[in-house]
């Protein structure tokens, strides 16, 4: 397995787990947190 197709596979599982966070847990703290640690995640990966 190549380097580039392993970090596809986590960014897709990162983006999965973030975006099932934030249905289920929007309002809460923790939710908020995921989404600012997803956004942070994703600037630095672009």
């Amino acid at each position: 397995m190549s380097k580039r197709s392993m970090q596809g596979s986590i960014a897709d599982v990162l983006l999965y787990i973030l975006l099932i966070g934030a249905a289920a847990q929007r309002r809460t703290r923790f939710g908020r947190f995921v989404h600012r640690l997803l956004r942070s995640a994703l600037t630095a990966g672009v």
